[in-house]
């Protein structure tokens, strides 16, 4: 039985448009680099490659957001005023704030683990509240734009 053509469906991740891989059981987002494996008629099931090393662990994650950090910044500079001040709830080690600043954002976060908390402040120099949006009690008004990334999968119901 021949698998069926996939007709460049939507990546799962950003939305983005996938193509077939230089790997025939996969598909590639064009976007933001996103491999995903498709059982095809001569394997039914794929195995999984393993992760990197802890060590490279950053930078793969940053290879992967990097694409859409830029596009979501490229949105939020469209609908807002550059270099205004950006809060992200939920920064987590701050990769998202770190390419805001770059691009000219007074930025700020939210974050409840130390450990992240930590690499923000220590690593990447930047300000990150240690307690709950909730417990802040931020003045109205208070930023331009406020982000979250993979922060309501997360929230308890």
């Amino acid at each position: 039985m021949k698998s069926p053509e996939l007709n460049n469906p939507v990546c799962a991740v950003c939305g983005g448009n996938t193509r077939r891989s230089k790997n025939p059981d996969g598909l590639i987002c064009l976007d933001c680099g996103l491999f995903s494996a498709v059982a095809t008629e001569t394997s039914s099931l794929i195995e999984p490659t393993p992760a990197p090393p802890s060590e490279n662990n950053e930078l793969v994650y940053l290879h992967s957001k990097k694409k859409i950090f830029a596009r979501a910044l490229k949105k939020i500079n469209a609908l807002s005023r550059p270099g205004g001040k950006l809060l992200d709830v939920g920064c987590g080690f701050g990769y998202f704030m770190k390419a805001a600043s770059a691009d000219g954002w007074d930025c700020d976060g939210v974050e409840i683990s130390p450990v992240a908390v930590e690499h923000c402040r220590k690593i990447l120099g930047l300000k990150v509240y240690e307690r709950p949006l909730a417990e802040l009690n931020l003045p109205a008004d208070s930023f331009d734009v406020a982000t979250m990334w993979g922060v309501l999968d997360i929230v308890p119901s």
